[in-house]
């Protein structure tokens, strides 16, 4: 009977220690909160980099649209960096403050290195 309580403790705290780093990973903003917007004058294929840093530092990666987003951000003030090795960006960054709503047309113009 001990071993079987000793198992049923164990398997619970198990299960717990599971569900607690699960949970800690997750985004700790809303997912109806996000940050979006579009990258023209890409050739190609290109994707560029998006990068939001503030209290907490979010990336992603632009669609082949050039259309990118970042959701379930938290709120805070973010610098939002495009970055690609073979583009500058128009503006270089742009500061935004995150307060509980969507925020959309962050746009930014990419030209290629050279004036390709």
């Amino acid at each position: 009977m001990r071993s079987a309580n000793f198992l049923a403790v164990l398997l619970t705290l198990l299960v717990v220690a599971v569900a607690w780093a699960t949970e800690w990973r997750q985004p700790r903003g809303s997912a109806a909160v996000s940050i979006s917007g579009r990258i023209s004058g890409l050739a190609g294929n290109d994707h560029v980099v998006i990068k939001a840093s503030g209290s907490h530092t979010y990336r992603t990666t632009s669609r082949a649209s050039g259309m990118w987003s970042i959701t379930g951000i938290d709120e805070g003030v973010y610098v939002i960096t495009p970055i690609h090795a073979r583009y500058s960006f128009e503006p270089e960054s742009v500061t935004v403050q995150v307060v509980a709503r969507s925020i959309d047309d962050l746009d930014f113009t990419a030209t290629p290195f050279g004036g390709r």
